[in-house]
């Protein structure tokens, strides 16, 4: 039995498009992130050395170039993985609001 709320969203035509919904502008953000991280990344090979500023680290492992890079990416895939194992836990049936 089909279900029509079960359909994919279909744009509405009349609605203006957003900055967004052109490819070329994704792409340009995308971009853009890539260039700023890299630059933060240089940055803090700069500032592993103690050129210009101390960074007051508490641990000693935290003065090593590129951590905060890794920290932050580690940090995330662990949530995704959590997230996803935590989803087996609390996702409800698809008609748990029917019954």
């Amino acid at each position: 039995m089909s279900d029509p709320d079960n359909q994919p969203h279909q744009a509405d035509p009349n609605e203006p498009k957003r900055w967004l919904d052109y490819p070329e502008n994704v792409k340009r953000v995308i971009r853009w992130f890539f260039i700023s991280a890299g630059i933060v990344a240089l940055l803090d090979v700069v500032f592993w050395k103690h050129l210009f500023v101390h960074k007051h680290t508490l641990f000693g492992f935290e003065n090593f170039p590129f951590f905060y890079c890794f920290y932050g990416l580690g940090a995330c895939v662990i949530l995704v993985i959590l997230a996803k194992g935590l989803r087996k836990f609390l996702m409800r049936d698809e008609d748990y609001y029917d019954r």
